[in-house]
């Protein structure tokens, strides 16, 4: 041990607590003693230790004033935490997501009258479990009943059979986790024993956050199972005397964090979390409901071999890290895998306990931190595990600033269907192991046992929580997640991917985290079979896959909107002849050109010609601000576009456009000619009806469609003949069209959907219905197109989906649901399979088909 990072490592990992008592160390071990190894190395850097106490001191403004003892006279003021929890109870007071309750199996010989009076001696010992939060002027107050006695009410099960009786103490269970706490009226901590059999009882308690946190959960089972010890064999507790209470904390934290200790410790958060806050975009199997709390949460968990616990500790130790920060690191590439986003918020808590008088003490002290990860640069593990390592330091290092407080400080957004500033949290809870927590606890004829897990209450009020632990039969991981959001099985697979994530960190620590292994063998083995999909398909471009089907059908409808029809073949001929027209004026492969038209025959018309011409077209939206189509335009270097005389005057070749920018704003291009197809066709007719001779090949590009982008600027995304023959003979197998069909289009021109929307139908000789943006924006008016239309294939969005089913869209036995633009979910797939013959899931853009 040879450098200060890992001695300071090395007692994390141990669980040692270090503090200052003026210029003294102080310290307190988990196992009450340290190996002479390490007290000798601890005595070698005493003086690095206390330098950098006294840094994180300096730090924070100031050193802290002592906790001292208040008057319980006066009202007594909530902790900032307190404060914040009352408040949001006050809104829903039926909730029980703040309730911690906790199981312990009793298996032996239980003296019941010696539970009880543990539990009370406890109660009696922390005033904040006495305590209850009656407002006073408007304002809670913190007030302490000087006696409660918990009287332990016995369910007995044993009447049940006894394959039975576990499942009805953990229906009991549940519905107890379930129930609200009365925060003004209390009490805050409620107790319930279940028998199961003559040696095998479950014991149940359970407490409002307001008066708990999980290190205090922790604190209470060691000194409930203490006081057991010695009222089970007739003798009188021992326990060390408090002389600091919650209450003491309350008032000393409200006087302390205020003016320039606070503000010093606010400075570095509101650096940290500055700027606009990322979101956390997973692969949500439903879309989260907007502006509506959600607080129904299930659970999964998994046990991680004792040999990957093992090596994780050791590669935590050989970076002067902890399994703590090791852990945190994983999870961060975890989210950044699935995500795909480079800036992350992820939660997790301090305990609050700073002071060595309050180690023994119940209550909420715990605070919630933030860390901001930046992974932009593709760093590998080790590089990332040492910014996440140097960022954990800081928040440490700045952990008294009340989480409520940074709600007040910084710019978060406050919404009903998400938690403010984050939405992930992570925990990695202590080893039982180590002399505290919960560990098993054996007596000569009784064997007392916390069972972890056992209990959820079935809410949750963040998206996705990992929480870990270290124990004797290896890593526990568990996610509590929002079940509104996720299935089951996307987190199945989400503890798989950490799994085989933390074995690839240890195999090679130095991989850069865009490489590191994700899935498991039998999802590896899955992608190998779904990748076998080479086969043969037309390599053909757009425009001569229509050519060959109106060969084909020359007669048969094409195309109908708004009451215009067109046959094949006169859709083929007039697309030949704006060709024609289009290539008099320069127009050649791979020449941009823009097309801005409203949903018309016409507009496939220019679509078709353009193609016809060897050319690639950009569609322009008319609907976007003028400033955005002028910057379009100058990115693509459109020096043509085909549109309509209503549109031209938003086009950047004209003066009207030039006139309507911002004065500071130059045109950013000037087209040089726009071609109208409604007022120029007169002499576009003139050009032959003949098939031109175009270049183009498949390996040209087809169309570029414009989006935003994180810079603010549109970004072209750009799509070629070949992948797009690839898609379209793709589809006709799957879902299957012929020439019989009916497709109806709700797609906007500037939307990559519109490839299977419109050339689909065109290449297997169905015909294509266009709906009006308007019509298609309107849930009854849509409905009313396709009760007359009677289409045999519709492609929407979810969006629309959902808003046809609103209005009472009864569907059609015959049809095909194509479903485009986002995931679709299970319940909205199953409303239109009991409507439809055929539902398919149309989410992705052609770009991946390259």
């Amino acid at each position: 041990m040879n450098t200060f990072a890992e001695l300071l490592s090395t007692l994390r990992q141990q669980d040692v607590k270090l503090w200052l008592d003026g210029d003294k160390l102080r310290y307190r071990a988990a196992k009450n003693t340290l190996s002479p190894e390490l007290l000798a190395q601890l005595k070698i850097q005493k003086g690095e230790i206390i330098d950098f106490l006294k840094s994180i001191e300096a730090s924070n403004g100031s050193q802290m004033p002592p906790l001292i003892p208040v008057d319980r006279t006066e009202n007594l003021p909530l902790s900032f935490g307190q404060q914040r929890l009352w408040f949001l109870h006050q809104f829903e007071p039926d909730s029980s997501a703040n309730n911690v309750p906790v199981a312990v199996r009793f298996s032996g010989n239980l003296n019941i009258p010696a539970l009880e009076q543990s539990l009370n001696y406890v109660v009696s010992r922390h005033e904040v479990l006495r305590t209850n939060f009656p407002t006073v002027d408007g304002k809670p107050i913190q007030s302490i009943v000087p006696n409660l006695t918990l009287t332990l009410p016995l369910v007995d099960l044993q009447h049940f059979p006894a394959a039975q009786r576990e499942a009805e103490a953990l229906k009991l269970a549940t519905q107890e986790a379930h129930r609200a706490f009365d925060l003004e009226r209390g009490p805050n901590i409620r107790v319930l024993l279940m028998q199961l059999a003559d040696r095998e009882y479950l014991l149940l308690w359970n407490m409002n956050t307001i008066v708990c946190d999980g290190a205090s959960s922790d604190l209470f089972y060691q000194e409930t199972t203490a006081c057991y010890k010695a009222y089970s064999i007739g003798e009188t507790p021992t326990l060390p005397p408090l002389t600091i209470q919650y209450a003491d904390f309350a008032q000393w934290q409200r006087q302390w964090l205020q003016g320039e200790v606070l503000a010093k410790q606010v400075d570095y958060w509101k650096q940290k979390l500055g700027g606009t806050l990322p979101t956390i975009q997973l692969p949500f199997d439903k879309p989260r409901p907007i502006n509506v709390p959600t607080y129904h949460g299930e659970r999964a968990a998994r046990m991680l071999p004792k040999s990957l616990e093992n090596s994780l500790n050791k590669l935590s130790q050989s970076w002067g890290g902890t399994m703590f920060m090791t852990l945190l690191t994983a999870f961060n590439v975890l989210l950044y895998r699935h995500s795909g986003q480079e800036d992350l918020l992820v939660s997790f808590a301090s305990t609050g306990r700073r002071q060595a008088e309050l180690e023994q003490s119940i209550g909420f002290f715990s605070n919630t931190l933030i860390l901001r990860t930046k992974l932009a640069g593709n760093p590998t593990v080790r590089e990332l595990a040492d910014r996440v390592r140097q960022d954990c330091v800081k928040a440490y290092s700045h952990q008294d600033v009340p989480f409520e407080k940074l709600l007040d400080e910084l710019p978060a957004e406050h919404r009903l269907d998400r938690s403010p500033l984050f939405q992930v949290k992570f925990a990695l809870n202590p080893p039982w192991s180590n002399g505290r927590g919960m560990a098993a606890v054996k007596l000569p004829d009784l064997t007392i046992t916390s069972l972890f897990g056992y209990i959820y209450h079935g809410q949750t009020k963040y998206d996705l929580i990992l929480v870990m632990r270290e124990q004797d039969e290896g890593l526990g991981m568990v996610f509590d997640y929002n079940a509104d959001m996720f299935e089951a099985e996307t987190i199945d697979r989400m503890l798989g991917h950490l799994q085989t994530l933390l074995e690839g960190i240890v195999a090679d620590p130095d991989c850069p985290i865009s490489q590191v292994p994700l899935f498991t063998a039998a999802e590896t083995q899955q992608i190998q079979t779904w990748n076998q999909t080479q086969t043969e398909y037309p390599a053909q471009c757009i425009d001569r896959l229509f050519a060959a089907q109106v060969a084909r059908t020359p007669d048969a409808i094409a195309i109908e909107c708004a009451g215009n029809q067109l046959t094949y073949r006169e859709l083929n001929d007039r697309a030949n002849q704006l060709a024609h027209h289009l290539q008099t004026l320069g127009v050649g492969v791979n020449v941009c050109v823009g097309i801005c038209l409203e949903q018309s025959v016409e507009m496939v018309v220019g679509l078709l010609g353009i193609l016809k011409a060897g050319a690639t077209y950009v569609p322009l939206d008319p609907d976007l601000p003028e400033a955005t189509l002028g910057e379009i335009c100058a990115d693509a270097q459109l020096s043509i576009v085909v549109t309509q005389a209503n549109l031209a005057s938003r086009l950047p070749n004209s003066l009207a456009f030039a006139k309507r920018l911002p004065a500071q704003k130059p045109l950013p291009w000037r087209i040089a000619r726009v071609v109208c197809l409604d007022t120029d066709w007169q002499q576009i007719a003139t050009a032959p009806e003949s098939t031109p001779i175009a270049a183009a090949t498949v390996k040209d590009l087809a169309y570029v469609i414009y989006s935003s982008s994180v810079t603010g600027q549109p970004t072209g995304i750009k799509f070629g003949h070949n992948a797009i023959a690839n898609l379209l003979h793709s589809l006709q197998t799957a879902p299957g069209l012929t020439a019989t069909d009916s497709f109806l289009s709700t797609t906007t021109m500037a939307g990559e959907r519109a490839v299977p929307e419109w050339y689909l139908p065109l290449v297997v000789g169905a015909k294509l219905i266009l709906i009006d943006k308007q019509v298609a924006a309107d849930g009854v008016r849509l409905r009313e197109s396709i009760d007359r239309a009677r289409p045999t294939v519709i492609h929407a969005t979810p969006t629309a989906w959902q808003m046809l089913l609103a209005v009472g869209w009864t569907g059609n036995s015959a049809l095909k649901v194509l479903c485009c633009g986002a995931p679709l979910v299970p319940k909205l797939a199953e409303e239109l399979l009991a409507r439809a013959a055929s539902v398919w899931n149309m989410s992705g853009s052609p770009e991946l088909m390259v």
